[in-house]
């Protein structure tokens, strides 16, 4: 049996990761998409269809136009050299004539007229904030103004509200464009068109490669800038701006632009701002850029720095560069939104560049930790608590996505509806999982997480096959040509086969990390269920779920990297044996040697996991 490990599959994407670990050192992934991206889609040919929209278009001219600050030409001109014409061209056509959020056009209710907008905002100070936008709107064009009370053919007035931005007590006013009958983002058929997101790993990367490529004394600063009103500079086909038809104080306005709560308002945004980053790295040589949504972040060398005429100050060189080409495309931005230093926080999450080390901002992290003690101490809570708190972990996974177990028990035992006053038992097993959780955060403080990306891609450079059944556990390391099994006890056998199969996994990664302490250990198991647990860390069954609290635990004390994989049984015939206590058939073979393995150590650590 081969002892190496193929390098492609260590390199896979663990799931657990949830699409944040790409195997790249690529840092420009949506301006390269941009050189293979399919075209946008353009607005339908006018038809029977639509003639009742048309209609209202053509007599109220007023009412429905285009509205961007985005210098369209210049951006043009600098895309001249972009090798995908379609692409370029039909961003340039949205800017220009308007976007199509990729809506279907052939139904016939599409063009009905019909108002939805009967929601009322009752908290007084939120409704002063939504006749604040409106007026601003209005101002700046991107609302048309208000025209009457009645609703003219083909228009569609959808609800808005109010929303805390998130981590701020400023408000957002959101478009709702899922209420139905005839929703604006149930006309939005299309699947995502996968405009990549950059994240905090590809940040870590880079500064991992740039530590290496120039030490660790050389001190780097990190900085981001933030589009105002980033999706509201993208103008909206005035096809689709009379299905924007927005209400306050029962006087009616077009959103000409697009909005926050359409489907496609991501996708518009991103196809524009892709390109601004193409021009930065292709034409203005800025290079490890990267982006998520409206905030582009990267890292320059302390001393880089440029002078900055509109801010009458130095920033970063890099950051300096991209205001300016921000400024000659018509880009819109505040200075206190554009910010610099070591650490930073970017997306939410506290980056130190010189320590390359990643952690929840002090304040979130104590917002985290009293939601988790307040949570724990109710016997029930509403569903709104349950959506809220998950939503709250949920965000901190992105800096420690090894703290999945915590969440398990909240997904379980979270009902799905709508009724958001529901309430909710909060079980033992929730409790203990997010004390569970709050511990690893604060053991681990993003080095765990540290550790993964920088063994990225290198061989496991120890290997283990594992197996079990219910008289035993069998581990086999081929590279000792040594054999260990152990026998499993009542309770272990009363959980099921699953659970023995995962058990053995972790019996195997704890004797590692104990006896041999590895650097990156690979773990081969049969049990496909217990592989695909492993590579999410997670799994609604509450026994299986403390394995793999477990399995994290090891992995943090040990500063062990592990991944397990999946071998067919007639691969793994060995450690079938082992575990079986078969072993006359290899005793045999000279060399081997095979040990009992004593579980005590493991199953006490089991006992205390939730303590």
């Amino acid at each position: 049996m081969s002892n190496s490990v193929d390098a492609n599959l260590w390199r896979t994407v663990p799931r657990f990761a949830n699409g944040t670990c790409l195997d790249t050192k690529d840092s420009l992934s949506a301006a390269l998409a941009t050189e293979t991206a399919d075209p946008l889609p353009p607005p339908p040919p006018r038809s029977n269809l639509s003639e009742l929209a048309y209609t209202t278009i053509d007599r109220n001219p007023e009412l429905f136009k285009i509205v961007t600050p985005i210098n369209v030409d210049r951006f043009e001109a600098y895309l001249i050299h972009h090798p995908n014409r379609p692409y370029v061209d039909s961003v340039c056509r949205g800017l220009r004539h308007g976007f199509w959020p990729w809506a279907t056009h052939d139904d016939p209710n599409l063009w009905k007229t019909y108002d939805n907008s009967d929601r009322p905002i009752n908290e007084t100070d939120r409704m002063d904030f939504v006749r604040e936008q409106r007026d601003e709107e209005i101002r700046l064009g991107r609302w048309s103004p208000s025209f009457g009370s009645q609703l003219l053919p083909g228009m569609y007035s959808s609800p808005i509200g109010v929303v805390l931005k998130p981590h701020s007590d400023k408000f957002r006013l959101v478009n709702d464009h899922t209420q139905e009958p005839f929703s604006p983002n149930s006309m939005i058929t299309v699947t995502n068109p996968s405009f990549p997101l950059d994240t905090i790993d590809d940040l870590v990367r880079i500064l991992l490669a740039t530590r290496r490529d120039h030490g660790k004394n050389r001190q780097l600063v990190l900085w981001k800038s933030d589009v105002k009103s980033a999706y509201r500079l993208m103008p909206m086909h005035p096809l689709w701006q009379i299905r924007q038809i927005v209400t306050v104080d029962g006087k009616r306005s077009v959103d000409r632009c697009n909005t926050f709560g359409s489907r496609a308002g991501g996708w518009v945004w991103a196809s524009f701002i892709s390109l601004v980053h193409w021009i930065a790295f292709k034409v203005k040589n800025i290079d490890n850029l990267l982006g998520y949504v409206d905030d582009d972040f990267s890292w320059d060398f302390a001393d880089n720095t440029r002078y900055y005429p509109r801010y009458g100050k130095l920033l970063p060189s890099k950051q300096a560069r991209y205001l300016e080409l921000w400024d000659e495309l018509g880009i819109p931005h505040d200075e206190e939104k554009q910010l610099s230093g070591s650490p930073l926080t970017i997306i939410g999450i506290e980056v130190n560049p010189n320590a390359v080390s990643v952690r929840l901002p002090a304040s979130r992290r104590s917002e985290l930790f009293a939601a988790i003690d307040d949570f724990s101490k109710k016997h029930a809570s509403t569903l709104l608590d349950f959506q809220s708190l998950a939503g709250l972990v949920e965000s901190a996974l992105i800096a420690y996505p090894f703290g999945r177990p915590g969440l398990s028990g909240v997904h379980r035992e979270m009902p799905g509806g709508q009724n958001h006053k529901q309430l909710v038992p909060v079980s033992e097993r929730v409790r203990r999982e997010l004390q569970w959780l709050k511990r690893h955060i604060q053991a681990n403080d993003g080095g765990l997480r540290l550790k993964f990306l920088e063994d990225w891609g290198k061989h496991g450079d120890f290997t283990n096959y594992v197996d079990a059944c219910p008289s035993g556990l069998g581990i086999w390391i081929p590279s000792l040509r040594q054999g260990f099994h152990g026998k499993n006890s009542p309770s272990e056998v009363a959980r099921g086969i699953q659970y023995l199969e995962a058990f053995a996994i972790v019996a195997a990664l704890e004797f590692a990390a104990r006896r041999y302490q590895p650097t990156n250990l690979v773990i081969f198991s049969d049990s496909l269920s217990s592989v695909q647990m492993f590579d999410s860390l997670n799994t609604q069954d509450e026994h299986r779920n403390g394995l793999v609290a477990a399995f994290v635990n090891i992995i943090q004390q040990h500063g062990i990297w592990c991944r397990v994989f999946h071998i067919p049984g007639e691969e793994n015939k060995t450690a079938d044996a082992l575990s079986r206590f078969n072993d006359r058939s290899f005793r045999r073979v000279n060399g081997v040697t095979i040990q009992e393995l004593e579980l005590a150590m493991l199953s006490t650590m089991l006992a205390s996991l939730w303590i």
